[in-house]
């Protein structure tokens, strides 16, 4: 249709006077780019014909010749010539094109085939590295359990050069529990975010918060860290354990990124529209500004990060970011380096079917 369309266009136009019959061209190209290279040529063959059509009906007097342009001079050399050069350019083009987009088609496919090959390798590798792990946290619990019976002389005493020794395995063996535990929990909500589903429920958010603040607060003794809080009544909708995780993340964060002597606020209050807002604020290290749009990413950490607290493994704000994609959860960040870091939280509404569409 588009094609016979065209035709009539090229007669009223002048297709004997005038090189409108070139218009055709853009039909073949799409055709060569968009289709299978026998139906391009199928394309290309019907608007030969038709040009042919539309020239011989003029000749024949089927038609009357028309043109838009008054006293528009005939093109030097015959109309078979021109009708013939016409075609010759049109075949040509059509062969071009219609080779280049083949060339385009397998290489898109090769390069489809190898993607999927490569997530697929990704996956086998993701998925070994974290059945390796999941293997390794029961040795280290056997290792941390033994090192700690020696340091209370459940085998009898030791020597000052061997308690050391022992020390230092448990302290080893506690950090890498926690990284082990960290990609664990990260490989748990990346596989949430490919499609795995868990129960979600309506929790009180105030109840958790004054829960972990509890458990935190000799952890923050020990490090002279000072906690403050003010809470309001406030519920959500999501997975307990993903709601743990992401406060006890940032706690931690705030605390051991804290000074000796600093102060750690968190509060929580109303939004608007039925939200509720988290804000957990420091008095620690900060974060530069060249290096805030980072610090989402597994595994970054700042230089002055890593000389002030080197325990750290470095998921803990990845595994903050994904529960906070999983839930729909805003997360601002706002940092002054020497200063203080605050995160401030905006839960989403109160609402189960807004959540169940997350």
């Amino acid at each position: 249709m588009d094609l016979l369309m065209l035709t009539i266009v090229v007669h009223y136009v002048g297709s004997q006077v005038t090189y409108v019959g070139f218009a055709y061209l853009f039909h073949i190209v799409l055709a060569c780019v968009f289709l299978p290279r026998r139906y391009s040529l199928l394309v290309t063959g019907m608007a030969a014909m038709l040009y042919v059509l539309c020239i011989t009906s003029e000749i024949l007097g089927w038609a009357e010749p028309s043109s838009l342009f008054v006293q528009q001079p005939t093109p030097t050399g015959s109309t078979a010539i021109q009708v013939g050069s016409a075609l010759g350019i049109w075949v040509v083009i059509w062969y071009l094109v219609s080779h280049l987009s083949r060339i385009v088609r397998e290489r898109d496919f090769t390069l489809a085939q190898t993607n999927q090959r490569l997530e697929a390798a990704l996956v086998e590798r993701s998925q070994h590295m974290l059945h390796t792990t999941h293997e390794l946290k029961s040795p280290f619990a056997a290792i941390h359990l033994n090192a700690q019976l020696l340091l209370e002389g459940a085998y009898g005493a030791l020597s000052e050069q061997a308690t050391e020794v022992v020390q230092r395995i448990v302290a080893r063996c506690k950090r890498l529990s926690r990284e082990i535990q960290d990609m664990l929990q990260l490989a748990n909500l990346q596989s949430i975010g490919q499609g795995a589903t868990n129960a979600v429920g309506q929790i009180d958010l105030q109840e958790v918060l004054e829960l972990i603040l509890y458990r935190f607060n000799i952890i923050a003794q020990e490090r002279q860290v000072t906690l403050k809080k003010d809470l309001q009544s406030a519920s959500v909708i999501m997975v307990d354990d993903h709601l743990h995780m992401l406060i006890e993340n940032l706690l931690s964060n705030a605390i051991f990124y804290s000074r000796s002597g600093g102060t750690v606020s968190v509060t929580c209050r109303a939004g608007d529209q039925g939200s509720h807002v988290l804000t957990i604020q420091d008095e620690g290290i900060g974060i530069a500004s060249k290096k805030l749009p980072h610090v989402f990413e597994d595994y970054y950490r700042a230089k002055e990060a890593v000389k002030h607290y080197t325990e750290s493994s470095g998921l803990g704000l990845a595994i903050v970011r994904h529960i906070a994609q999983i839930n729909r959860i805003r997360v601002r960040v706002e940092s002054q380096l020497g200063v203080g870091t605050q995160f401030v939280l905006y839960f989403p509404m109160n609402d189960r079917t807004h959540h169940s569409q997350s």
